[in-house]
């Protein structure tokens, strides 16, 4: 595994790194591995990319900061603390996982397990009980990690994670998965020209954690704009319809998360928020156009003009014709 290390200080004791080309490297995201969704299928990318054109001897530093991306397919487990272990030991400090494609879980021993889809990110502490499973339903599972080691970077984490918890869900273009993904980049490559800019990216790595978790925040907006981008899909794949597991692969999820993330997050049945859609763009179309009902049924994704009414009357109180007549 290459990995990044930092030098704290002149009293830090050198610790060899281990360098195998084992199933944690990029390269392991094969044709078999889960699509990632769009947003984060350029990162996947560039990371894949700058593992393929780098074979760099590991830093000779000490205190380590590594990571890489790994991938696992159904049914399959790993330690938690297997990642960016040195020689076989387990160094104290902190694993950040952040999902990028397909989903898994990392659950203790007896704890409810945190699942980590595209965009979530999971901050555990290490030594650890934890193991990534990656279960039968889920298409796989493709994350990067970064394993820090810096006491002071450790301790600041663990502080914040204590007022906002351990998972967070972050932007595909937002400053924290930037200042990550360069982290990540820079434990494949040795980027880095000395121990102290690697330290210093470190630490505005971790700034930019602070800044997120603890920013202000409007979750009805983000709610909305889920709900927004969700009904985007859907309008899109009418008359047809769209199926319910090409909406899910467009967030990168299996049918069933996708379908118990939208109902954590918006209080509703995703049936039943795709038919209020559908009834919503009826509603426009008989305000906005003199299409016919039967017209304005079959644009909607309705088999039949009676059931169109049926569902509008039900929604919206009146039929189609007086709703129309209405103006509403």
């Amino acid at each position: 595994m290459t990995s990044l290390a930092i030098r704290l200080d002149d009293n830090s004791v050198s610790l060899p790194l281990e360098r195998s080309h084992a199933a944690g490297r990029v390269a392991s995201h094969t044709a078999s591995a889960p699509e990632p969704p769009t947003a984060w299928a350029a990162a996947l990318g560039q990371l894949t990319q700058h593992d393929r054109s780098s074979d760099l001897d590991p830093a000779p530093w000490t205190n380590l900061l590594c990571g890489h991306v790994a991938s696992q397919t159904r049914t399959s487990s790993r330690r938690l603390d297997d990642l960016g272990h040195v020689d076989g030991v387990v160094q104290a400090g902190v694993v950040l996982q952040l999902g990028l494609a397909g989903w898994g879980n990392v659950q203790s021993r007896g704890g409810a397990p945190q699942r980590i889809s595209p965009g979530d990110l999971l901050v555990t502490p290490i030594p650890s009980q934890c193991q990534c499973v990656v279960p039968v339903e889920s298409p796989g599972w493709t994350y990067a990690w970064l394993r820090i080691g810096h006491p002071y970077m450790t301790e600041r984490l663990a502080r914040v994670v204590s007022l906002s918890g351990a998972h967070v869900s972050i932007p595909s273009d937002g400053p924290l998965t930037a200042r990550l993904l360069r982290l990540v980049r820079a434990a494949i490559g040795n980027d880095f020209p000395d121990p102290w800019q690697a330290e210093l990216e470190l630490f505005e790595c971790v700034l930019a954690f602070e800044r997120w978790v603890r920013r202000p925040r409007d979750s009805g907006s983000e709610v909305q704009r889920f709900k927004d981008e969700v009904r985007s899909h859907i309008l899109a794949g009418l008359p047809e319809g769209i199926a319910l597991r090409d909406l899910a692969a467009e967030f990168g999820l299996s049918r069933c998360h996708f379908s118990y993330l939208f109902r954590r997050r918006t209080g509703m049945t995703l049936s039943r928020f795709a038919m209020a859609a559908r009834i919503d763009l009826a509603a426009t179309m008989l305000r906005e156009t003199v299409e016919p009902l039967k017209a304005i049924a079959s644009a909607c994704g309705f088999s039949s003009p009676n059931h169109f009414a049926r569902v509008f009357r039900r929604l919206r109180q009146a039929s189609p014709a007086a709703f129309r007549q209405a103006g509403c």
